[in-house]
């Protein structure tokens, strides 16, 4: 084969490898990298984004509305029929009573005019524009509520991930003890000095924590999947997590206390209320009277032959004008709306007081969890450490002949077990800590 053809196939098996993602770099990521991540790609903050643009786009539509309006027009009219009038026939000699059919106008008519028009005063418009940018206001706070959102969501993805890892490292290490044990209890049943039995309970306990190695790897490949898929990115590229997790890493240094006004919702509310206040002052302005401008002016001309570009005349007409309207009685529709708009305005009390209820409730709550969690972290560690001491001392007993093969598989599993829920308790303490700060307001990018 000439060299250039070995090129050749090796662009090509390298070309397959990278589409098949068999040839991709995995891409280093912290906690802060993801966070950062979701806020610019996730689905639904970018949806909040446009929302943002579209609210803005609203404000500029209602501001032109007060705006100068500048129309031309155009119009031409073929009277393939000339209409008819009639007419009474004496105009013409005839006689009295009888009317005479005379045909008025040309074939051919064209106008062409501009007109303009502008609002001076219309109160319920200079409301509205004030409840426009209320409105756009609004839609910036519900981005920061996504986003907060997202921050939750990829901090508790990423931690159950990288405690799932930590798992992962504990039972290769476990595997690799229990191998040595199993292999030395081998040893001692070929001597006569062990049953068969303590070699099968050995190796039915190393089968069985392979098997929950195996069961951890495919959950730790899932985390990584829901990580990647609450970041916004595609779920087959490849990413390494960075950072690494302590208890002293779950201390709170936040001192805030909990309120309400701190809460993102609750300024929400507060938007939601003032546009129903607004809502209430625009329906009154409607009782004012509005005033606008304008102005027409048009030419015409009338031509029995389809000539309208040659040098004949155009007859002119200029309109300059006011129009003032006054509301007299509308059947009490306005009333109406004001009243629902007030309705609205109480329920917007309502649902404030509410939510500053549920957040004291949740900041209590929050905290007795975060409390508690730490607590049961703390003896969950102390079960941790007495467990690896048992297995120490079970291990050496055993290799002194003092002890039992029974004794050191029943602390083997007195150890996975303390494993098991110290990393459970690390992750109530990590999920804890996230719904406290979220319940006082303080969880941000």
């Amino acid at each position: 084969m000439k060299l250039y053809n070995i090129k050749t196939l090796i662009i090509i098996l390298i070309g397959i490898l990278v589409t098949s993602g068999l040839y991709s770099q995995s891409k280093p990521m912290s906690l802060k990298d993801c966070i950062s991540y979701a806020i610019a790609n996730q689905s639904t903050i970018k949806n909040a984004n446009l929302d943002v643009n579209i609210a803005h786009q609203k404000v500029r539509e209602l501001t032109g509305i007060g705006l100068p309006q500048l129309n031309g027009d155009f119009t031409f009219n073929d009277y393939l029929s000339i209409p008819t009038s009639l007419i009474p026939a004496q105009f013409f000699g005839g006689r009295p009573g009888e009317y005479a059919a005379v045909k008025f106008g040309v074939q051919y008519n064209g106008s062409a005019s501009v007109s303009a028009s502008q609002l001076i005063f219309d109160g319920s418009y200079l409301v509205g524009l004030r409840a426009s940018k209320v409105y756009e206001e609004l839609s910036r706070k519900s981005v920061k509520r996504t986003e907060i959102d997202a921050v939750e969501a990829v901090t508790k993805a990423y931690y159950m991930a990288l405690i799932n890892q930590q798992r992962l490292k504990l039972f290769d290490e476990n595997i690799i003890r229990l191998e040595n044990t199993f292999k030395n209890t081998q040893g001692y049943l070929k001597a006569g000095f062990a049953e068969k039995i303590d070699a099968d309970r050995l190796e039915v306990a190393l089968n069985n924590l392979k098997t929950e190695k195996e069961k951890t790897t495919k959950s730790i490949e899932v985390g990584i999947l829901l990580l990647k898929l609450q970041m916004g990115m595609k779920v087959n590229e490849a990413i390494t997590l960075t950072d690494s997790i302590s208890k002293q890493d779950l201390i709170s240094s936040d001192t805030a206390q909990g309120n309400a006004k701190n809460r993102i919702e609750y300024s929400i509310l507060q938007s939601a209320k003032r546009l129903n206040q607004l809502d209430e002052k625009r329906y009154k302005a409607q009782y004012l009277p509005s005033l606008a401008a304008f102005g027409t002016y048009t030419a015409q001309a009338q031509r029995n032959e389809f000539n309208f570009f040659d040098a004949k005349p155009w007859y002119r007409i200029f309109i300059v004008g006011a129009k003032l309207t006054i509301p007299i009685f509308d059947g009490f529709q306005k009333d109406a709306r004001i009243k629902q708009a007030n309705l609205a305005v109480q329920k917007n009390d309502n649902d404030l007081f509410a939510f500053e209820n549920t957040v004291n409730f949740q900041t209590q709550s929050a905290l007795i969890s975060y409390d508690n969690s730490f607590k049961t972290l703390d003896i969950q560690e102390r079960n941790l450490k007495l467990a690896k001491e048992v297995v120490k001392v079970s291990n050496s007993k055993l290799k002194n002949g003092v002890g039992s093969n029974l004794e050191l598989t029943t602390a083997e599993s007195q150890l996975r077990e303390a494993q098991i829920n110290y990393y459970d308790a690390l992750y109530n303490a990590i999920v804890a800590k996230i719904d406290l700060q979220k319940a006082k307001g303080t969880l941000h990018q």
